[in-house]
């Protein structure tokens, strides 16, 4: 089946610039079928490709394609469908050279004197540009740039939101029966600080509460996500306030481990809410101390065979927390411990817990101050690990921090 194809940008106009002798011309278009000719490609005098006698386009000539077949999985049964199908695949079309040869009489569509023919590779149009999706939430709305994605369908159409949308929203229109189906979720990963959670909190808050609207429906939620939104949102704004006291800013954790996390609860209670925090010791304590300064070795008579022991250790750390690092005064407070060894070749202490064994950390930022000895916390108002959920004691003292 032979059919001329027009289209832009794949193949150059042809030139005038090189004469071809007119004996060559003759000698190669008396094997053109009658009202074609052969005339050369983009200038060249060695390869000549089939077109209308009286076709004034210069971009227009024959190409042979076979049909029906089947491209990117569509079954296509013309010219008009493989284009189709190229355009909404974003798919090239790969030309058989072998079909351009001719069989059983037919003429070629493309001749090369070297013998030598170049693959033809049909390029579809780009997708063009889609205006933005209206989102509201609340009084607001928001501007969500799409874009159209390849999708082998003759009926449907596939639109997705850019990846710097901090919404990923699915478009599939069907164009047969107008219909539309769209998900939505949030994307987490254009967030890069805690700053820039709040800046979207409020669409984010929407999402979860159940109250955004895409083409006057609103995106229904779960019980659960509202819950953990809660919980998150909670962690975040501890993260703020710890930024802020900290002055430095801190990236957008996508995943908190739970040193990550406990580390989080203990710099919050110590900074922001001013309190101490207490736990349930792991059950053995491993205290290393240096040979030359410390006089540990002298205590082990008063505190071997008693069955409460109390140990405050202040010690200066270098904490990674999260992106940042930061020197705080480590106070830890440890109570109702019993002595267990003392391994004099690596002057290590080791103490062990019992089910009344208790331990309060306090930390400190203020480096100047030296390190007491005396625990600086007030022990009687500490708060259990467990029930630290990143609520300010008093709104006041965060005011106060910053």
């Amino acid at each position: 089946m032979s059919k001329k194809s027009k289209f832009d940008s794949v193949f150059l106009k042809n030139s005038k610039d090189k004469e071809i002798p007119k004996a060559l011309k003759k000698l190669i278009n008396s094997k053109a079928p009658s009202g074609y000719i052969y005339d050369n490609l983009s200038g060249s005098s060695t390869e000549f490709v089939l077109r209308k006698e009286n076709d004034p386009s210069e971009l227009s000539f024959i190409l042979r394609m076979k049909f029906p077949t089947v491209f990117e999985g569509m079954p296509v049964k013309n010219i008009d469908e493989l284009l189709e199908a190229s355009f909404r695949t974003q798919k090239v079309i790969d030309v058989d050279k072998n079909l351009q040869n001719g069989s059983n009489g037919q003429a070629p569509t493309h001749i090369s004197l070297t013998g030598e023919i170049d693959e033809y590779k049909i390029f579809p149009k780009p997708f063009p540009e889609l205006p933005p999706i209206k989102v509201f939430y609340g009084n607001k709305k928001e501007f969500i740039s799409v874009k159209r994605i390849p999708l082998a369908s003759f009926d449907e159409i596939k639109i997705e939101s850019e990846e710097t949308s901090i919404l990923k929203i699915l478009l599939i229109i069907n164009e047969k029966t107008n219909r539309i189906n769209f998900t939505a979720a949030l994307n987490f990963e254009v967030l890069k600080t805690v700053d820039d959670y709040f800046e979207k909190r409020e669409i984010i808050k929407s999402f979860y509460e159940g109250k955004l609207k895409i083409f006057s429906e609103i995106l229904p939620t779960e019980k659960e996500k509202r819950i953990i939104f809660e919980k998150n949102d909670k962690f975040y704004q501890a993260l703020k306030e710890l930024q802020d006291i900290l002055n430095k800013k801190i990236e957008f954790p996508r995943n908190v481990s739970k040193e990550e996390f406990k580390l989080t609860q203990l710099l919050f209670e110590s900074l922001i809410n001013k309190r101490v925090v207490k736990f349930q010791p792991s059950s053995e304590i491993y205290f290393n101390f240096d040979k030359e300064k410390s006089n540990v070795k002298d205590l082990l008579p008063s505190i071997e065979g008693k069955d409460s022991l109390a140990f405050f250790f202040p010690t200066i750390e270098t904490k990674s927390f999260f992106n940042i690092y930061l020197e705080a005064i480590e106070n830890k407070l440890y109570y109702n411990m019993l002595y267990k060894e003392f391994i004099e070749e690596k002057y290590q202490l080791i103490l062990e817990s019992t089910s009344e064994s208790v331990s309060y950390v306090y930390y400190q930022l203020d480096l100047d101050n030296k390190m007491v000895d005396h625990f600086p916390g007030n022990i009687k108002e500490a708060i259990d690990i467990n029930d630290v959920d990143f609520t300010v004691k008093n709104e006041s003292m965060v005011q106060s921090n910053k």
